[in-house]
């Protein structure tokens, strides 16, 4: 999975994004798309947005990559600022980078830029920063189990 991100075939077109000046929402995501790692970029034509986020809320959000396979699922998710993800521990491994706003969970407080292992020991519940959304990069080996009343009834239905 890691050696497919180097992957060089499918570069994208925002890699040559000319950043735009300006407070508009518009320019400030062409700003944070550019500001991702070089390998994540070509997932991202112009703006997290403009990606088809799927999920069944709308407060929360993902993205399968088209990298995901051989037992890895690849995903950037969203949670919406000030919403929270149901209670959950992992069936294996979960590795996290913040690309853009911060969250917050029992353990502490992450920011962009930030790397957070999670395993079958984390119990959590990670919450969006009230003032704007956050978007992570994760990797996992396994699914989520939500550990929830209303969250086990989704467990049949999580890859």
């Amino acid at each position: 999975l890691l050696c497919r991100l180097d992957d060089t075939a499918s570069v994208a077109a925002n890699e040559n994004v000319a950043l735009r000046s300006g407070d508009t929402p518009a320019a400030t995501e062409i700003k944070r798309i550019h500001n991702l790692p070089k390998p994540l970029r070509r997932f991202v034509r112009n703006e997290f947005s403009q990606l088809p986020w799927s999920g069944m809320t709308r407060n929360i959000k993902e993205f399968v990559l088209p990298i995901s396979g051989g037992g890895y699922t690849a995903k950037f998710y969203k949670i919406a600022a000030g919403k929270e993800l149901p209670v959950h521990t992992h069936k294996g491994n979960e590795y996290t980078l913040v690309l853009d706003g911060s969250f917050s969970d029992n353990a502490g407080d992450y920011h962009k830029g930030d790397f957070i292992l999670a395993d079958t020991q984390t119990i959590h519940q990670p919450r969006a920063a009230n003032d704007c959304d956050c978007i992570c990069f994760a990797v996992m080996d396994a699914p989520l189990k939500m550990t929830g009343f209303f969250g086990r009834m989704l467990n049949p239905f999580l890859k």
